[in-house]
Parts: C-alpha cells; structure tokens; sequence
C-alpha cells in the first residue's frame, strides 16, 4: 500500500490523484494505527510483558547515552569511552579500603560507647545477648521454598544464569543447591563470580555529566537465593536480642515510612497544641550505602550480634573482594574493585546497612532530643519552651556527637543538602552547624519533604497535596498519551498501578478532612474514569460519577482513605503496626464480653493539628465499627470491611 501511494506521488499534480492519495494515506493511517493497538494490546494483556511495556512509556530503559563530559571536560563518544567514564564515577562514591578493626582500638565503634563530658569515648560493658549466631543448616525445602516464589524474569548477570531458569527448575534444583550452599557455609568462601555485579547507569536527570546517573547493580540469582536463607536466620537473630533501635523504621517488619511519619506527626502537633517551640534538623549522608567500612562492620557483626565461626567467615569473605563493571548495551568497563559500602541490590544489603547504624541514636543520645531513623534517612527534633536558654544547646551538642559518629564510622554529612524547619510563633529560629557549615533553613512558607511526604510548619497538607495531584495529573495523561487502547479493564489496572498508587501513599499520614482537598484528590480518579468511560463507549451517555464507580467496582478515594486508617488503627491494637501514640489515647485490654480493648481518649485537643492526627482520627471512626468486625483478625479484618462497603458507607455518610 505504502509502494502504491510513492507511486501515486509521482503523478501528484493530476486533481484524480491526489483524491486518491489521500484515500490511499487515510488506509495507511488506519492500519499503521491498528497494528499499533494490536501489538499494545498484546503486551498489555500478558502479565510478563504489561508492567515493562508501561514502564518503559514512562520511564524509559532503553536509555539513549548522550556524549558524556566527565571532570577534566574531556569527552566519551564511544560506549567503551562511557562505561569507564560511568565505572570511575561510581567508583569515587567508595571510601578507600581499610585495615581490619580490632576491639583493643581506644575507640569502639560498636553501640555501647558513649560520650563523657570530656568529649572521649568512654567504653561501656557489652550486654549479653541471648544467643549467639555462628553457623546454619540448609535443607532443600528451604531452597524450594524460595525458588517457587521468584519471578519468571530474563534478567542478565554476571553468572548469565536467569530467575527464570530457577524458578521452571525448582525440585531439580533444590538438592544440588543445599549441597553447594552447605559447602558454602562450612568453607567460608563465596564463590568469585558472585562477587561480580554488573552496573547499570540510570539518570537522576537529562544530563551529559556522569554523577547525575545513578547506578543500579544486578547480582547473581543464585547468590540472591542463597543470601535469601542467610538473611531469615540473620533478621530473626537481631530481633530476638533487639539489636535495632525503636526509632529506625526502615527495612523493618511491621515498620514503614507512614508508621515513622505518624510519629513525626504527632509529637509536632502537641508542639503546636501545647504552644511550644520546635526545631527540626533533617541530615542528608553523602553515599551512605557506599561509604560503610567493611572492618568496621565486621567487628559491629562480631562484638554486637556475637556472629562466630564460619559464619562470620562468610560475611568476611562476602564483603571483600568484590568488583563490578558497567554495562551500556553491549559495552563493558573495565572490572573496578569495591572497597566499601554494601553490595548494591543484594538481600543482606538493608539489614547490613542498619547493623552498622544500630549504634547511632545510643552513641548520639542527648536529653530533650528525639532521634528518627529511616534506613540512612536522619531526623531529629527539639520541643521545649522558646525561653528555654538550653533549646539550642541540645540541638547543637546532638550534632557535635554525630559528626563525632561519622568520623569514627567513616561516615559523612553534607550540610549543604541538610535542611531545617522552625515550627512556633516565637521560635527563636535559631543557627546550626555541621563543622562549621550553617545549617540553612528550609524557605518560608515552602514545605520540607519528608520520606515523600510534604510538611509545613502548620501541619496543613494543602501543599503536599496540590504536589502529589500535579505528579498523578502528569502520569495520567502520560497514559492516556501513549495508550491506544479502548480496553477498559486494562486502562482501570493501569490507573490502579500507576496513578492511585501515587495517591494513596502515606494517606494515613496526611488523610485531610477539608471538602477542598478530599475534591481535588477525588477529582483525578473523576477524570481518569470519565477518559475510560468516553474510549470504550463513545457514543453513549456519560454516567454520575457514583456510576462509574460502581460500573468499574472501585471505591471513592475518600472511602479508601478511610478504610486505610481502619486498617492501620486494627494493626496497632494487635501489635502488627509499631507506632508511638504519644499518650494521644489510653487502651486497656480486657475479658468481659464485648470488644477486645476499652479504648479512651486521654483530653481533649483545641488545634486542628492534633484533632487531625492519626489517633484521634482514626479513633473516632474505629469505636462505630459493629463489634464483630473489630473482633476479626489482622487477615480477615480487610476482607470484612471490604465486604461490607455497604455498612461502611452507611456508619460515616459516605
């Protein structure tokens, strides 16, 4: 058709032809768009191939390098030029390699050392644990187990062994892998090649600098299955000696963002209740992840969690003498040594990384501050009065102790990417330091972001919500942009996947009782139906809003809001959600008939800060529930409400 339209286009002068070519180029049109949609919805309707085709509309993989100008302003045209460009980039992010730690050091890094008046480091008995970790059995259930459950992927590594071939092989594999990782265990080596990763660049940002890219590291699977087994013996350890602080809630069960920022929240909105001063210093770690010393961590393994024997053998032999090189297309670095930090992408990564700051709020402890942890995300805050001549003081001399923290942990701050917030109407707003770098204060009236979560110093979510609604107005149309498809079934999964979830983040933390807000929010889900709706029916009338939700069996944003705090308020009286209450509200259990716990508000609050908080939100609605649904378990406490939409909607006028 396209041959018979060139053709065409020679005689274009004739009036006849040109009628024709247009007839011609409308077909043209039609089957160029018909295949398109075809092949979309192809990808779209296999569960392999829907998530990578989505992604790759909204961030693309299949990254197109421009030339690369590194530090010297020389310039990478080839992409050999640009993988040894990337590798030397990374490979700054690495401390230098140290001599292993020993304990007759006369400075301990471990947590139970502390600060005296003089400034020296005074150290402390070490308590004992109540066990001990020096080796472990696998069996081949174990590894069957875990095979069974990985995800049918074509991934590339340095083995070139992908999930996918584990996964279809699970029974055959599962004996031949417990006696290799056995062996593993009882030589305290780690095979070489797991000690390869290959690198992927991914931008920050469009940009011809290479420290703009972020690297992403893809590891054997194998070597991922087998830190699967070490990783289950090694977190349920830490928790049985309590080895991780309360304030850490990152990488942490029954622990999340919205359990660390609910606890944020509260203790600044009895700042606000209670007409105090608050001052808040966010410290951004330059490479935290890369900078950890491995001698350092050892010894934290050895000293903190009495990790023994061939054990701790392997943790030696499995943080030295790694490498990795970079790969763009079919380009590879030259092989660069990784001489810090924990293996990128790994499974014992995390946990890894919060043994080595375990120590920290201890080592750091300072009166009237509190200390808040997420992963290498640091927070600490001040409440007190504003005459109070030791308000500063206490913030300033938790910031000497941390630096203090850094220097022994090869650790390091950057004050320029440091933040604070004044929170009161006669906060001093005072100065602080790092070294002797000025802390600078977050911009008036602009809110900090937390964890992904915007505050102000109001504790009005206005702001983060005008944010989080341009992100998810962004991806919507992005969607609807590259999208042909009139399948409604697959447009609403996208819209759950890709725009909800970019909504329901975090609600428990900034779920907003102003009409204003809950419309806007509401409005996007309003919009996206009304597109589905128009694509797949476009020549019938267009239904309520409350029919679209129905015809598409989704809730109100608001009503998921909702259930959310339920959800998360039922988790907290069983003990599968971790969060502080700030004496917000008093619970008792108790034995006699009716409900399980006899839950009090302990006063009553003025501010709209406090009212709002999760606590006495949640609260309020939580006692309406009928008494059978309040007794349901953590498992089927979703299910009932999910059931009972109906009931629900009929309880809180929805």
């Amino acid at each position: 058709m396209i041959q018979y339209k060139s053709k065409l286009c020679r005689n274009r002068n004739n009036p006849d032809i040109i009628e024709k070519i247009q007839t011609v180029s409308q077909k043209i049109d039609q089957e160029i768009n018909r295949f398109l949609r075809n092949r979309e919805n192809k990808n779209l309707k296999n569960e392999n191939t829907k998530y990578r085709y989505i992604g790759n509309i909204l961030k693309p993989k299949n990254i197109e390098f421009p030339v690369l100008i590194d530090n010297n302003n020389d310039i990478a045209y080839t992409n050999d030029q640009k993988a040894d460009l990337f590798a030397n980039t990374f490979l700054a992010n690495h401390q230098p390699s140290q001599q292993q730690f020993t304990n007759n050091k006369s400075i301990s890094p471990s947590k139970f050392t502390q600060q005296s008046n003089n400034n020296n480091i005074n150290p402390l008995p070490i308590p004992q644990l109540k066990s001990k970790l020096h080796y472990i059995n696998i069996s081949p259930p174990d590894i069957y187990h875990i095979l069974t459950h990985l995800k049918p992927k074509t991934n590339v590594s340095s083995d070139m062994i992908p999930e996918i071939f584990l996964k279809n092989c699970d029974l055959s594999l599962s004996y031949p892998l417990s006696y290799i990782f056995n062996f593993i265990l009882m030589s305290g080596s780690v095979p070489e090649i797991w000690k390869t990763a290959l690198v992927c660049p991914i931008p920050k940002k469009t940009s011809r600098y290479p420290k703009d890219y972020r690297p992403i590291s893809l590891l054997s699977p194998v070597s991922k299955v087998f830190e699967q087994i070490i990783y289950r013996y090694l977190i349920n350890h830490c928790n049985n000696n309590n080895i991780f602080p309360d304030s850490q809630h990152g990488f942490r069960v029954n622990r999340s963002v919205t359990t660390q920022l609910i606890e944020t929240y509260n203790d600044l909105a009895i700042s606000i209740e209670t007409k105090k001063s608050c001052d808040i210093v966010y410290f951004d770690f330059s490479k935290a992840f890369d900078s950890i010393s491995h001698s350092i961590l050892l010894d934290k393994l050895e000293t903190l969690l009495g990790i023994q024997g061939s054990l701790l053998n392997i943790f030696k032999d499995y943080l030295t003498n790694r490498h990795y090189k970079v790969k763009i297309k079919d380009s590879y670095s030259k092989i660069i040594p990784v001489t810090s930090g924990v293996p990128q992408g790994s499974i014992l990564g995390p946990t890894l990384f919060l043994i080595y700051l375990s120590d920290l709020p201890e080592f750091c402890r300072t009166p009237n501050i509190t200390c808040k942890l997420f992963a290498d995300d640091l927070k600490i805050y001040k409440i007190g009065e504003s005459n109070d001549i030791n308000f500063s003081q206490n913030i300033q001399d938790f910031i000497h102790k941390l630096t203090n923290y850094c220097e022994i942990n090869s650790l390091k701050i950057n004050p320029e990417k440091s933040n604070l917030l004044h929170l009161g109407n006669k906060n001093p707003k005072s100065d602080y330091f790092i070294l002797d770098t000025r802390i600078i204060p977050n911009p008036q009236n602009e809110p900090v972001r937390d964890l992904g979560v915007y505050f102000t110093k109001e504790l009005k979510w206005d702001k983060h919500i005008n944010i989080i609604t341009r992100k998810a107005y962004n991806t919507l149309f992005s969607i609807i942009r590259n999208i042909k498809s009139n399948n409604s079934i697959v447009l609403i999964q996208l819209y759950k996947t890709y725009i909800r979830s970019i909504l329901d983040f975090a609600s428990s933390v900034y779920n907003t009782h102003f009409r204003k807000d809950i419309d806007k929010l509401e409005n996007i889900q309003k919009t996206y139906l009304k597109i589905v709706y128009r694509r797949s029916k476009p020549y019938t009338d267009l239904p309520t809003y409350s029919e679209l939700l129905q015809l598409y069996q989704l809730d109100s944003l608001e009503f998921r809001r909702l259930k959310a705090d339920l959800i998360l308020f039922h988790k907290y009286l069983h003990g599968t959600a971790i969060i502080r209450n700030n004496n917000f509200i008093k619970i008792v259990e108790t034995r006699t008939r009716g409900d399980l716990f006899k839950i009090q508000q302990t006063q009553s609050y003025y501010t709209h800060a406090a009212n709002n908080s999760f606590f006495i939100r949640a609260f309020n609605k939580y006692k309406q529930l009928p008494e059978y649904i309040k007794k349901a378990s953590n498992f089927n406490f979703p299910k009932l409400l999910q059931q009972q939409d109906h009931l629900l909607k009929t309880i809180y006028n929805l």
